[in-house]
């Protein structure tokens, strides 16, 4: 679980570090096609935390299923898979 989560964090940081200049790049290229004036850069922190929370709450879901399966395999029967 904790490579699950591991994993999930890491393409959290990568999408907000995508995010950042792709909301500023957005933000000026439609206000100038509509309003004729770039739009007022605002990234909301808030919005940040709900995402940051979403990705650990899928992460944590989709991993204890199969990490109580490994648990319960015996080290016999996950040698003799491998």
């Amino acid at each position: 679980m904790i490579e699950g989560l591991f994993i999930g964090l890491i393409s959290w940081l990568i999408s907000l570090g995508a995010a950042l200049p792709f909301t500023y790049l957005l933000d000026n290229l439609v206000g100038k096609a509509f309003l004729k004036a770039p739009l007022v850069y605002d990234f909301s922190l808030t919005g940040v935390l709900i995402w940051l929370t979403i990705v650990v709450v899928t992460v944590v879901l989709s991993c204890y299923a199969p990490a109580q399966i490994a648990v319960q395999t015996s080290v016999r029967v996950l040698l003799a898979y491998e």
